[in-house]
């Protein structure tokens, strides 16, 4: 039997995406045995229907890390497979597990192309990057200069996770204070411009260099914290794939990614963030046809997934869900 464990699997406001990896999963291949991996007993992931097993490891900040790459290392060697869903994660098991027949990961050196802000990623793609400045290395005579040149709002951002808006001077050094403390110090934070426009998204799944498939997300509808509420999903444009597939072949990318961009009014897309791993909205494509988790996992096994057949509109959206919880 097929034994996948999937990690990031909370589903709060800003969700990891373990439950659409996981639901894209159970989809194709409906006697695999999937287990939900997270680092709280707090995660709401841990209770959905489609997992039969929960695995809670220590809190990620108290975590023995060496003692964490052996235990997947173990899974591993009775032929599981472990998707990873967390950025953190996918930096330490990239760089000390060596074999990666059923650990689809990118090199380390496509994550660290891969870090935020992304600019070495945005000339291959040939896209356009908003400007960004290290809070860390500038003086507060800089960081004005910035605002004042870029207006509001613009975004401090950390370099794994969150981006909060700011709209005036007197919000950016609590919002830096905040993320500094979180993060480990100003140098793991920056600003970055805003550029106005609809957000769009690439998803997309590869194994040793090779694009498996991709596609195409507008957000018709987000969250305060930008993230989709409802969503367009297409094949991506031409031009776009043909430098994704090259970047992906040039870099020996394997496993999930999620192009994250901003469509401005003349159609020009600003490169945000690169992420190497699946987005949290990757179930809505493949409700649209494009199951690309699965086609992640015939690709490392060599088995066939049942396939959900391609919707012509293409759209989703996310709804409130009450699921049985134990007891904390």
């Amino acid at each position: 039997m097929m034994h996948i464990y999937i990690s990031g699997v909370h589903g709060g406001i800003n969700p990891s995406p373990g439950i659409g990896v996981a639901r894209s999963r159970r989809a194709a291949y409906p006697h695999a045995r999937l287990a939900a991996v997270d680092y709280s007993p707090q995660s709401s992931g841990l209770f959905w229907t489609d997992f039969d097993e929960c695995v809670i490891r220590p809190p990620w900040h108290a975590i023995d890390l060496k003692a964490h790459v052996a235990y997947v290392e173990s899974r591993l060697s009775r032929g599981a497979i472990w998707i990873s869903g967390l950025d953190l994660e996918i930096q330490l098991l990239a760089s000390r597990i060596r074999t990666r027949s059923r650990l689809p990961l990118p090199p380390p050196s496509a994550i660290k192309m891969a870090g935020k802000p992304p600019f070495d990623l945005a000339a291959p793609l040939r896209l356009s990057i908003p400007p960004a400045l290290p809070v860390g290395s500038s003086s507060e005579e800089e960081l004005s200069r910035f605002c004042r040149l870029h207006g509001w709002p613009l975004w401090v951002k950390g370099i794994h996770y969150d981006a909060v808006p700011v709209w005036s001077w007197y919000e950016v050094k609590p919002v830096l204070s905040k993320l500094a403390y979180v993060w480990g110090g100003t140098h793991r934070v920056f600003l970055q411009a805003h550029v106005a426009g609809q957000d769009v998204t690439v998803a997309f799944a590869a194994w040793k260099g090779e694009l498996l498939g991709a596609a195409f997300l507008e957000k018709l509808d987000r969250t305060q914290q930008g993230k989709v509420w409802s969503g367009r999903v297409q094949p991506v444009p031409h031009e776009l794939e043909s430098r994704l597939r090259a970047l992906v072949r040039a870099t020996r990318w394997s496993g999930g990614g999620e192009i994250e961009c901003v469509r401005d009014p003349h159609s020009q897309l600003w490169l945000l963030e690169c992420n190497p791993r699946f987005p949290a909205w990757i179930y809505g494509a493949t409700q649209a046809g494009y199951n690309l988790p699965a086609l992640l996992i015939e690709a490392m096994t060599g088995e066939s997934g049942k396939l959900i057949k391609r919707t012509r509109q293409g759209t989703f959206t996310r709804v409130v869900l009450e699921v049985p919880a134990s007891a904390s």
